[in-house]
Parts: C-alpha cells; sequence; structure tokens
C-alpha cells in the first residue's frame, strides 16, 4: 500500500490494544515517519499502518474545496433560564445550495452558568455534533452544516 506525506493513518503499537492515529511526515522508501499526540514522532514500515478510518464516512470521500451542495444549516438557539441558559443547536432547512467544503467540526450543546463578575460564565456541554464547514459566498462567514445535509456534486 503506498501512502503521501499528510495522509491520516493508524497502527497498533507493541504494548497497546488500541489503535492509534497520526500524519505521514515524511516517507523514506518503505519506512514512514508519523507525527500523533502533542508532537511526538513514531518510525513504522508500511506494512504496519494502515489508512485512518476515524472520520465519519461522509467525510472520506471529501477533500478541502470539494464542490457540494447542501440543504440546512446549523444555528445555535439559547434558551434563557432563571439560573442557567440552555445553548443547542438546531437544523433549518432551506432551498438546496452550492457550496465549497472547508472542512468538519465539533460542535457542542450545553448549559451556561454566570459565575461572577471575576469569573464569567461557566458553559458545560452535554451533547456534541459533527458539522461541516462550508462556504457558499465570497462576501458572507462560512456556515455549519449537518452531515446528513450534504450532497456532493
Amino acid at each position: 500500500m503506498s501512502f503521501t506525506v499528510g495522509a491520516k493513518v493508524e497502527w497498533t503499537p507493541k504494548n497497546r490494544v488500541t489503535p492509534v492515529q497520526g500524519v505521514v511526515v515524511t516517507i523514506e522508501q518503505e519506512m514512514l515517519l508519523i507525527r500523533y499526540g502533542r508532537g511526538r514522532f513514531v518510525r513504522c514500515h508500511a506494512s504496519q499502518v494502515q489508512p485512518s478510518t476515524a472520520l465519519p464516512p461522509i467525510t472520506q470521500g471529501m477533500t478541502l474545496g470539494q464542490a457540494i451542495t447542501f440543504s440546512a444549516t446549523l444555528h445555535r438557539k439559547i434558551e434563557r433560564g432563571r439560573q442557567a441558559d440552555r445553548l443547542a443547536w438546531h437544523a433549518q432547512r432551506h432551498a438546496p445550495r452550492d457550496g465549497i467544503y472547508l472542512g468538519t467540526r465539533t460542535l457542542s450543546d450545553g448549559t451556561r452558568l454566570w459565575e461572577s463578575d471575576e469569573v464569567g460564565y461557566i458553559f458545560s456541554p452535554n451533547a456534541y455534533h459533527t458539522a461541516a464547514l462550508v462556504a457558499f459566498s465570497l462576501t458572507r462567514n462560512p456556515v455549519y452544516v449537518p452531515m446528513d445535509a450534504i450532497t456532493i456534486v
């Protein structure tokens, strides 16, 4: 199997059961230098490494700058409470639009509580969502799009 620099890969070290994920930094003959964690590197033979399957299935066929069509966007709603506010992401459906895929982001729902003037708000997440970041205009900010609202052009 051949790999390219920047490819996301995974391998299982001798002292672990679960695979570790990283990014190929350099390739010398059949040896790969892989960056993982916070600035850690490991040198592995290409036969010990597999392509990473950590990303959601929709993003495996998508690349930066890929043309897509989307039919919903995500907006954050704030529900005010007496002691705490609830923040949640809600999908808003609309007519299909064309856009360019910029990447994947993790968005969180949760509650925020005002602590004091010195501390400010404390946010406690309770749910997470995966969304695509999509640009649809040169003069407007990119938007978050639910993964199930995307079709690849």
